[in-house]
């Protein structure tokens, strides 16, 4: 398993939970990508829930990779779209 380092949400952060949510990331079809001018985002599968970690339930998971191809970032969401938790994968 990659390891993921919890970081803080900022208004980047915050500005790709919008889009996400604006692309309807959650009726998307699991690791596809769906790019963007910035990058690509992919809806992933409940085996990447992370629940146990930080202790609340996720709903929606998805990926974000920049078009540097450098990082990939994991947003983790409740029912209400509100951040678990972000990750930074590496």
């Amino acid at each position: 398993m990659a390891g993921h380092l919890p970081i803080p949400t900022d208004r980047v952060h915050n500005a790709r939970i919008k889009e996400a949510l604006r692309l309807d990331i959650a009726n998307q079809k699991p690791f596809e990508r769906i790019h963007t001018d910035k990058g690509f985002y992919q809806l992933l599968t409940s085996e990447y829930d992370m629940s146990c970690e930080h202790g609340k339930v996720d709903d929606l998971i998805f990926a974000f990779t920049p078009n540097s191809l450098d990082k990939v970032f994991e947003y983790h969401l409740d029912r209400d779209k509100k951040i678990n938790e972000i990750y930074l994968v590496m």
